[in-house]
């Protein structure tokens, strides 16, 4: 994140994600003089694997390029492994979505032989397309809502493509009662929406107070795919990146401020 003045001074800032206190937002929040209050809509877990997701971690070696969608896929990903006693093939060309998840790679010592310049599926499949032989063989490692982009594009060129949803992205219960208690007795000045999962369940619990929930306050949105989630339900996106990393949220967040 640039250095900026505090732009985000006595600014209560709603974190929707599970987010400790060294997580880059809760950190850059503070940094910027802003009080992030987390209230986790989305959590995850990892996914119970059917034989043939078994089968294709099993025989990984057999694959030219591995894809992965998110940072989250790489932990679990790695974590099945470990399990299963598999090392990770030096041979393996790998992809990944974006800066978060290629980092989370690089801790891993794994190789990442492509990452696109904008950080969304599409641009990922989209790019790939120069990258890949017709008939090679593709490992894509997703969650449970990943969308099916770089998939269907990869098996529109021939090639042979498998997928193993490796996490589930589920709803934290407890999470419910604290966010109206939040959004009803604390005066909150920004909601960060970091995937259209946060904004499905905030609009699920706002329910018909929707309109008094965002009255006033400063919307802020991760990329393009959160933010037509927002606009769907008519929320108004005051601040959305160009390059969708969370230390450029939070520096558009203070521009917007200053």
């Amino acid at each position: 994140m640039r250095e900026s003045t505090l732009a985000l001074s006595g600014k209560k800032c709603l974190i929707m994600r599970q987010a400790d206190e060294t997580h880059p937002l809760v950190t850059g929040v503070k940094k910027l003089g802003g009080i992030p209050t987390v209230v986790p809509l989305i959590a995850f877990r990892k996914q119970e694997l059917s034989n043939e997701e078994v089968e294709a971690i099993k025989t990984i070696h057999t694959f030219h390029w591995i894809v992965f969608t998110s940072q989250n896929g790489v932990h679990f990903f790695m974590k099945a492994l470990q399990e299963m006693a598999i090392p990770f093939p030096r041979t393996l060309k790998v992809a990944a979505v974006g800066k978060k998840t290629k980092r989370k790679l690089d801790e891993c010592n794994i190789t990442v032989d492509f990452t696109p310049h904008k950080f969304t599926g599409d641009h990922l499949a989209e790019a790939l397309r120069e990258r890949v032989s017709q008939d090679e063989r593709i490992l894509i490692v997703k969650g449970n809502l990943a969308r099916d982009a770089v998939g269907q594009a990869l098996q529109s060129l021939g090639c042979d493509v498998d997928e193993v949803i490796i996490y589930e992205t589920y709803f934290p219960e407890e999470s419910h009662s604290r966010l109206v208690q939040v959004m009803e007795k604390e005066n909150v000045d920004v909601l960060i929406f970091t995937s259209p999962s946060t904004v499905e369940n905030f609009v699920h619990i706002a329910g018909q107070h929707l309109p008094r929930y965002i009255e006033g306050k400063v919307l802020a949105s991760i990329g393009p795919v959160t933010e037509k989630a927002m606009r769907k339900y008519g929320m108004p996106i005051h601040v959305c990146p160009e390059i969708y990393t969370m230390d450029e949220l939070l520096n558009e967040l203070a521009l917007y401020f200053k």
